[in-house]
């Protein structure tokens, strides 16, 4: 800024003005929204009205790179063409036989509804922020698994709880390692040796499907005896279920013969037909015998909505 009495000319202050307008103002989240947004919106489009590239680009192959260069319209016209047509090798087999050129197929793009969309932004937003100084996006990361971990304790009840993110099987197998180290104090040290008089028992029932049971024992190297099948309901009740009381006399028979209940499989929705085990018996169940309580199925989220505090 000029101090008072100071002429400057007008020739430098119109490169002044320039050189302002030049400088790149910071870019707004609602920019990265409204970008996203609009190659979605272009992609759905071109797929709706047919587009007539057909789906050129599969065939045209370049070895070197091609001169001039593109700008970055052509770049996503082309990265378009790539994802609205399918590389379908019938396609390739017709023009060879017919000689002409024939379009391809168009591509079924996934269905987006107002929660996609936003997944997607989230996913643009998140490669954007990895461009942050590394202090201030830690302290983000910290906000953002603080925030939602305080609102998943609210929604299931649990007042004092943790959150991670992991693959579905996993998880369990993490699960389950941490409670060999609670049920043996000394795994750590002596390895494989403490399940030489105390076996280790995993519950689950025999209409869920066995690749998890049978991940956990070979990611943790424990024997597939580990695994006790809880037989499902014959008498009352869906017989996809799993009976509680044949798990309640499993334990008392386990316990008798000098081995350590570990974690019952529990089903939230099963496999077959989406049925949900009495998950407020396993509960009381496995608090009295001090078992780890896991559940999983596409009905999980519904636990949310129930009005029993306890469960």
């Amino acid at each position: 800024m000029a101090e008072p009495g100071v002429n400057i000319p007008a020739n430098e202050m119109e490169t002044a003005e320039k050189i302002s307008a030049e400088i790149p103002t910071p870019t707004s989240l609602s920019d990265i929204e409204i970008k996203a947004s609009q190659v979605i919106g272009r992609l759905e489009e071109a797929v709706e009205k047919e587009d007539t590239s057909g789906g050129q680009v599969w065939r045209n192959t370049h070895g070197f790179l091609p001169r001039p260069g593109k700008s970055t319209n052509e770049i996503v016209n082309l990265v378009q063409d790539l994802i609205a047509h399918e590389d379908s090798p019938l396609a390739e087999d017709e023009e060879n036989e017919s000689g002409d050129i024939s379009t391809r197929s168009l591509a079924r793009l996934p269905s987006l509804d107002s929660i996609a969309r936003l997944a997607v932004v989230c996913q643009s937003l998140a490669a954007y922020s990895s461009g942050l100084e590394r202090n201030h996006l830690q302290r983000i990361a910290t906000r953002i698994a603080s925030d939602t971990t305080r609102w998943l304790s609210h929604l299931f009840r649990f007042i004092d709880c943790s959150a991670c993110f992991h693959d579905d099987v996993d998880g369990v197998v993490r699960v389950t390692r941490m409670m060999l180290h609670y049920k043996y104090p000394r795994y750590l040290e002596e390895g494989f040796e403490v399940f030489s008089n105390r076996t280790p028992v995993i519950y689950s029932s025999v209409a869920s499907p066995l690749g998890v049971v049978q991940q956990i024992c070979r990611q943790l190297g424990l024997p597939l005896m580990c695994v006790r099948p809880v037989p499902c309901n014959t008498m009352f009740g869906s017989q996809q279920k799993m009976d509680v009381s044949a798990l309640e006399r499993l334990m008392n028979e386990d316990i008798a013969n000098e081995r350590v209940p570990l974690i019952v499989l529990a089903d939230a929705g099963t496999t077959i037909a989406g049925h949900v085990d009495n998950l407020q018996r396993l509960q009381e169940v496995c608090r009295q015998k001090d078992v780890w309580l896991h559940v999983r199925g596409h009905a999980l989220a519904a636990l949310a909505m129930v009005s029993v505090p306890n469960v």
